[in-house]
């Protein structure tokens, strides 16, 4: 059962970064002309690791 919401969780969160990527490319342009949006990706991509790290700093760990 675990390995089955791992698998759940893991495509849900490859979706949603989709999306993300595809909306922020599409807003701020990925041609040569209008690279903003490929310069976006990265620290948006940390942001997100960011909160992650935080969210899993009050993980209460037990040995």
């Amino acid at each position: 059962m675990y390995m089955g919401v791992q698998g759940l969780i893991t495509k849900g969160a490859i979706a949603f970064a989709s999306v993300i990527a595809t909306q922020i490319l599409s807003k701020f342009g990925s041609t040569f002309d209008k690279p903003f949006g490929i310069y976006l990706c990265g620290p948006v991509a940390a942001l997100f690791t960011l909160i992650g790290f935080i969210i899993f700093l009050h993980y209460p760990f037990r040995e």
